[in-house]
């Protein structure tokens, strides 16, 4: 009698879950499974300056390598600037540089100048990449001493 009645029951819930599937009711979230393809990072690159601080006296200049390299594939053009060019400390960097297909990295000079009549005290130097909707920065600390 037992067997009878358990039988009963399956039968019962398959007809229900036959008549649901035909039906078009939705299932529960539970019994929903999802196949979302995985989101893949976007190209990207950093900005690396060396040496990251100096020091300088007037009249003096520093050459500081700027490296762009690339991350998840990036390639093309990337522009560069940098400040300050005021109180007697002169920047000098390319407008632009290209990171070829497949390549992990380039390199660029950036040269630091106190005038000979350079204030002595500390400046950030502030290094901005961009290339479409990406923009990094590095800031470059530069010390201006006296002369003795």
């Amino acid at each position: 009698m037992a067997l009878l009645k358990n039988s009963t029951k399956t039968i019962i819930a398959i007809t229900i879950a036959i008549f649901i599937l035909s039906s078009g009711i939705a299932l529960p979230a539970l019994a929903q499974t999802s196949t979302a393809a995985p989101t893949k990072t976007p190209p990207n690159f950093h900005i690396i300056a060396n040496p990251i601080s100096s020091t300088l006296k007037p009249g003096t200049k520093e050459t500081v390598i700027i490296t762009i390299a690339s991350q998840t594939k990036f390639s093309g053009r990337v522009f560069l600037s940098a400040q300050p060019n005021k109180a007697r400390v002169f920047v000098n960097l390319p407008a632009s540089i290209v990171l070829p297909k497949g390549a992990t990295s380039v390199i660029t000079k950036l040269i630091i100048t106190a005038g000979p009549k350079a204030t002595p005290g500390i400046y950030k130097i502030l290094v901005t990449a961009t290339s479409g909707s990406l923009t990094h920065t590095i800031t470059v600390d530069l010390r201006v001493v006296k002369t003795p």
